[in-house]
């Protein structure tokens, strides 16, 4: 059983001279000969930031740079990369603590670290006996009292400083005997350790590393914190993840409201759709922030679902024959559209002074209205004229069914041309004349979900 106890903390370096070899100026230093010591913050000869040597105590103010390594060979500072004098000085902070060696399987280790500062500090684990090559298992930036228990016989363990900003951290390494030794249960976090048979974790878990496992079974929480090889035919509960396939034994697997996305081929036996399919394909845009669009479809055939919140509908006179507006409320793709069929469901209100029992006609086209008399060209030829009703306290319904301007035929009365210019879906609407509509230049809103459903030709030559 053996302990080891070291205090990382910074000493302030003077200076530094660019000789052979290096000497550095320390005043009441508290190293000895044969330490490693970390140098940081030199502004001159930077060449030391962040590295480490073994230093010789040439008296109670100074130090000797020398290797690392049996040989100790001085450093000569009139050499690249140094080869410029410190004068505006640095830090030099204890590198390395002693190494403790643990002589046993299934011993327990205890990190404590305590004190104020600010730095990073490693436990590090020697590879083989003697090969000086060093893997770093654990890191710490604050106080810790840490315990774990060692897989090998007779490893060598010790702490390095990583880097330092301030303070002192009191640090004590140490090991002790495992009052029951491990023999089925394997309680671990360095790495390289290897399991042939199964693991069974009977708590939670975090797994820092990349895991590559066979059999590997929890009962409690297993937190993976890097990524992890499995092979193939592994199992989550009744999910199978094999070579290019996910099954799951219930038959189903369900992906929630989550967004899939695939650039490849979907292939499809029978499904089940609880909805139409959303396309960004060949589709057009809304006019004005009074309208939302739901683009249903798949590129080519498509219902458009456009919902309306106060639209406004300015409205004009006509002397003696009514009032009349419109509204472009979207414009089609550019290319060759066929109208199938369109519904529109919501309702009118009339603004500033009208009659409360005003009524009127609805339609939608690819112009508005010129005039309150019968509709001309453009004005109704994707949903025809329809009534509104008699308005109540200046709303009137509208429930127009499914209707098309025309009888279909794949003339040009059914498609329109929107190769050059996009074609316009503009909402229209003629109210009866009357007296008591005196305010002849007021507006319509129209509040309702419009559906259009068309088909894209492309653009083709007309």
């Amino acid at each position: 059983m053996g302990t080891v106890n070291a205090s990382f903390t910074g000493t302030t370096a003077a200076s530094s001279t660019a000789a052979d070899p290096i000497d550095v100026t320390c005043a009441s230093h508290p190293f000895s000969t044969g330490n490693v010591v970390l140098f940081t913050a030199f502004d001159e000869m930077t060449a030391l930031n962040g590295s480490y040597y073994n230093v010789e105590s040439l008296d109670a103010n100074s130090l000797g740079l020398r290797g690392v390594g049996p040989a100790l060979t001085p450093i000569d500072g009139t050499v690249s990369p140094y080869g410029t004098a410190e004068t505006t000085g640095g830090v030099a902070s204890l590198g390395l603590s002693s190494v403790l060696r643990v002589p046993a399987q299934d011993e327990v280790v205890t990190v404590t670290l305590t004190g104020t500062w600010v730095a990073t500090l490693a436990l590090e684990r020697e590879k083989a006996k003697g090969s000086d090559v060093w893997t770093e298992v654990k890191r710490w930036t604050a106080n810790t009292a840490y315990t774990f228990i060692t897989q090998r016989e007779n490893t060598a363990y010790r702490l390095r400083l990583v880097a330092y900003t301030s303070g002192t951290i009191t640090a004590v390494l140490a090991d002790a005997a495992r009052a029951v030794p491990l023999s089925d249960v394997l309680v671990t976090d360095e790495d390289g350790v290897t399991i042939t048979g199964t693991l069974s974790v009977s708590g939670a878990s975090t797994l820092t590393g990349a895991v590559a496992s066979g059999a590997l079974t929890s009962t409690g929480a297993i937190a993976d914190g890097a990524a992890s090889t499995l092979t193939t035919g592994a199992q989550i509960g009744n999910l199978t993840l094999a070579d290019g396939s996910i099954t799951d034994s219930g038959g189903a697997i369900s992906f929630g409201d989550e967004s899939l996305t695939t650039t490849g081929a979907l292939a499809s036996g029978a499904h089940t759709q609880t909805a139409l399919n959303i396309t960004t394909l060949n589709i057009g845009a809304v006019n004005g922030s009074e309208v939302v669009a739901v683009e249903n479809g798949d590129g080519i055939y498509h219902s458009t679902v456009l919902t309306c919140t106060a639209a406004v509908i300015d409205m004009a006179d006509d002397a003696a024959q009514g009032q009349y507006g419109g509204t472009k409320i979207y414009d089609f793709p550019v290319g060759h559209i066929a109208i199938l069929g369109c519904t529109c469901d919501g309702d009118f209100t009339a603004v500033e002074t009208w009659l409360d029992t005003w009524a009127g006609d609805m339609c939608l086209g690819t112009a508005a209205p010129t005039d309150a008399q019968s509709t001309e060209a453009g004005e109704d030829n994707i949903q025809q004229l329809t009534a509104t009703g008699t308005a109540s306290a200046l709303v009137a319904a509208i429930d127009a069914s499914v209707q098309v301007a025309a009888v279909l035929t794949e003339s040009g009365a059914r498609w329109f041309n929107g190769t050059d210019t996009a074609v316009d879906l503009f909402l229209n609407m003629i109210t009866d004349d009357d007296d008591g509509n005196t305010n002849t230049t007021g507006a319509m809103l129209f509040t309702g979900t419009i559906t259009v459903n068309w088909v894209y030709l492309g653009t083709i030559a007309a």
